[in-house]
């Protein structure tokens, strides 16, 4: 825990140099756990300290990371009360205004076990306005409005299928919604083609897998947590390469995030093998929510039709619903 002296220090003088960053993080960390009291202190040396080296966003996300995910009680669950209280925090005027704010939510939902759904649609929510809003948005200034680049749909896929997420692998309504106003919204527009399929698996991941909640997380604990310290790249990593990507017109997802190890590779696995065994049929609730997305502008368009036909093939049982849309997609 940083002294006294230094947090009044840093408090009155409403700056922290490198050195005040290195020294609050070899204290903070010196007992390789982080505490309430710890988190709070970030949290207001962040609001009243205006003026902040650089090094200071990476001991912001990984002091308040490794708390809400790895010691926050109970560990590895992020609580109703934790998930209002990060909102507080983070949120001006009902939205996200720094970067770094982002970075830290992306982390939590990405490392989470469990973390209730507001969190992850703040990210797509934040994602949503850099698409249509940029040059208010918290990330991507200066980029072309209306269009969904690789990036974006990067960030959605690790907030989205996140293992934080309600369930795993398994997208909810209200982001399958956003994801719906998003596609429609960018129809006429260039997107990056990886957004189509992404598209595509989210809103079917909403349409035949359940929504049970995760398990108590048990092993792998440590070696996940390893694994964080190790990349602690998140949204950061992403920015810095928002330029490069944009002008190489490439992206690859492993130079920006590092390669998965085996850890990851086997979590992930193992997370779709149990969602794919959980498959369930398609109901009247979820065909009519179905009908009444597509039918929003009154247009079938391209991956509203590749979603049908995923659904089509893959679904054990599909709602008579659905007929009237896979006969206007000749997938009759």
């Amino acid at each position: 825990m940083p002294d006294n002296a230094l947090f009044e220090k840093l408090l009155k003088a409403g700056r922290i140099a490198e050195q005040d960053v290195a020294q609050i993080r070899d204290d903070i960390f010196a007992d390789d756990r982080v505490d309430l009291d710890e988190a709070r202190l970030v949290f207001r040396l962040a609001a009243e300290c205006h003026d902040k080296d650089p090094a200071w966003d990476e001991l912001y996300v990984d002091v308040l990371t490794d708390y809400y995910v790895w010691h926050a009680p109970p560990r590895g669950y992020v609580s109703e009360h934790q998930s209002a209280e990060l909102v507080t925090h983070l949120l001006r005027g009902g939205r996200l205004t720094d970067a770094v704010d982002l970075e830290l939510l992306l982390n939590i939902v990405y490392w989470a076990g469990y973390c209730p759904g507001e969190l992850v649609n703040l990210v797509v929510e934040a994602v949503s306005q850099s698409v249509l809003d940029p040059d208010n948005a918290v990330y991507g200034r200066d980029r072309m409005p209306r269009v969904i680049e690789a990036i974006d749909v990067e960030i959605l896929r690790r907030a989205i299928h996140a293992p934080a997420t309600d369930g795993g692998l398994v997208v909810s309504r209200s982001e399958a919604e956003l994801l719906f106003e998003l596609n429609d919204i960018t129809i006429d527009s260039a997107n990056h083609p990886a957004w189509s399929g992404f598209f595509t698996k989210a809103i079917a991941n909403y349409m035949m897998y359940p929504s049970a909640g995760t398990g108590i997380p048990t092993t792998e604990e440590v070696r996940r947590r390893t694994a964080w310290l190790r990349e602690r790249r998140g949204i950061r990593g992403l920015l810095y390469a928002i330029g490069s990507s944009w002008a190489k017109e490439t992206f690859d997802a492993d130079e920006i995030f590092g390669t998965k190890d085996q850890i990851e590779r086997e979590r992930f696995a193992e997370a779709r093998r149990r969602a794919l065994q959980a498959r369930e049929p398609i109901g009247k609730e979820a065909a009519d929510w179905l009908v009444e997305q597509i039918g929003k502008d009154g247009t079938l368009h391209v991956n509203e039709k590749s979603l049908l036909s995923f659904i089509k093939q893959n679904s054990p049982d599909i709602d008579p619903a659905l007929d009237p849309l896979f006969r206007q997609a000749n997938l009759s």
